[in-house]
């Protein structure tokens, strides 16, 4: 995919798969909703607590995996290799959350007090891509 067609592909998304390193050297990998910072950062937030953090805080590299296609012909997908930034700033999650949610200037107040306490027991993970690859297979031309 040219870096264009990436960021489509991306954007199209709704299901990221964030593998990060267990402390026993295997993958752990898990799916997660995602969103982009307007500087194209892929971002998503987690509880504190999570396994995910865990092995993020004891090695920050980690790989993204978005795929699709149901046939041969259709695969398509991205792996990105990344650094983890963690992000402790309950203001900063509650910002990303809030865009998450496309309706967030009509939350009602019971709502954002909900979000706003669900920020105080998460942290944001920015990833910063070093490595992409990429495949289309409807660029082969039904070859096999």
């Amino acid at each position: 995919m040219t870096q264009e067609e990436l960021e489509v592909y991306i954007d199209n998304a709704r299901v990221i798969n964030l593998v990060s390193i267990g402390k026993d050297g295997m993958p752990h990998p898990m799916p997660m909703f995602f969103g982009r910072a307007k500087d194209g950062t892929i971002e998503m937030t987690t509880y504190g607590t999570s396994q995910k953090i865990k092995n993020i805080e004891r090695d920050p590299r980690v790989a993204l995996l978005i795929e699709s296609g149901d046939a041969y012909e259709e695969l398509k997908g991205a792996v990105l290799y990344c650094k983890t930034e963690l992000v402790r700033d309950p203001d900063r999650v509650l910002e990303f959350m809030l865009g998450r949610n496309r309706e967030s200037a009509e939350l009602d107040e019971e709502t954002m007090k909900a979000l706003t306490k669900q920020s105080q027991k998460r942290l944001l993970m920015r990833f910063h891509v070093e490595r992409v690859v990429t495949w289309d297979h409807s660029k082969l031309g039904g070859i096999l």
